[in-house]
């Protein structure tokens, strides 16, 4: 059973939301399109970059998306301007490090039981250790405009993914360090929303912000496995529940791709 570690608690809050998605029945809009944008401008970054070079990458398929109106193509654009330079300045930062890129949309396999884990991590950055071991961190660049809180990042199910996969060598290194002992370094999202990087704390102010997951520990590794395993057994089943009491009932949320199915004059009929 392939398990998608962006999608994993998906499937974990909504059953029915997870496989109407899965299967084709889900929607995307305008923000998906332009989170899709700025990853492929990280990705074709080199270096340093400035953010009109950033800008330049997504204005060149800017053309492939709908907007509803003028007025909110140009505000969008404004936002891409302002997340490019958080993300210009967070280049900057690595380029002035001792980190080196070992790898962009990395491709993660990794086999547990009958649950299969494979996705796609945005950048992978090593650094050499002083024993001669090498450091490989993920890092997971988030467009949108909710952070998880504090109590929620040691167990973001992304990210222990992605540690997971680091301990067992999953992932696709490239260059020379490929084939040097590697170690975990753990995993982080790169927050670059402008309503979310200026929240109060260490890094307030800052152009992009970065929460750390705490290192995956034996425990930590064996609780998600088992989590996973879990998650495989509602992905490989026949049916799936919808569990009206998050997102699809909920009057001030957006809703799911299951919504209509819960809707009683549909649901009984």
């Amino acid at each position: 059973v392939s398990v998608s570690p962006s999608r994993l608690e998906d499937a974990e809050r909504c059953p029915l939301d997870w496989a109407i998605s899965t299967l084709g029945g889900g929607s995307t809009g305008v923000s998906q399109g332009i989170g899709t944008l700025l990853h492929r401008a990280l990705e074709t970054a080199d270096g340093a970059v400035s953010a009109e070079e950033l800008v330049e990458v997504v204005a060149a398929e800017w053309g492939g998306l709908v907007f509803e109106a003028e007025w909110e193509a140009e505000r969008k654009m404004e936002l891409v301007k302002d997340m490019a330079r958080g993300l210009a300045d967070y280049l900057a930062e690595f380029e002035g490090s001792n980190r080196a890129v070992v790898g962009r949309e990395a491709k993660l396999r990794l086999e547990i039981d009958r649950a299969r884990i494979v996705g796609v991590a945005d950048r992978l950055e090593a650094r050499e250790l002083a024993d001669g071991r090498v450091e490989i961190s993920v890092v997971d660049l988030k467009t949108g405009a909710t952070m998880p809180s504090g109590p929620e990042l040691p167990t973001h199910a992304q990210l222990q993914a992605y540690q997971l996969g680091l301990i067992h060598h999953a992932f696709d290194i490239e260059g020379e360090m490929s084939a040097a002992e590697t170690v975990n370094g753990g995993a982080r999202l790169l927050f670059v929303y402008p309503d979310v990087r200026t929240t109060r704390g260490p890094e307030a102010g800052s152009t992009f912000r970065q929460p750390t997951q705490p290192l995956l520990d034996d425990e930590g590794q064996r609780v998600f496995i088992e989590r996973v395993a879990a998650v495989a057994e509602v992905m490989a089943a026949g049916t799936f529940v919808a569990r009206v009491k998050h997102h699809c009932s909920d009057p001030h949320a957006l809703g799911g791709s299951c919504r209509l199915h819960v809707i009683p004059a549909v649901s009984h009929a």
